[in-house]
């Protein structure tokens, strides 16, 4: 985890997870994943405690292709 924060300016958090790779997933849930894959390796995590910003940010998200 990474954050980087200065006085006036926004905070930005990085958190680094690694990717579970197994034998066996279940095809249903990898494809019914709230996570859509933004270039190769790269996932989009969206945090945010209000759920209409948090609907609204996925659903941007989302038609931009990411």
């Amino acid at each position: 985890m990474k954050i980087y924060s200065e006085v006036g300016e926004v905070t930005t958090v990085k958190i680094y997870l690694q990717r579970l790779v197994a034998e066996g997933l279940d095809e249903e849930v990898t494809q019914s994943s709230p996570i859509s894959e933004a270039g190769v390796g790269e996932f989009v995590f969206v945090v945010e405690d209000d759920p209409d910003v948090r609907a609204y940010s996925v659903e941007s998200l989302r038609e931009l292709g990411s």
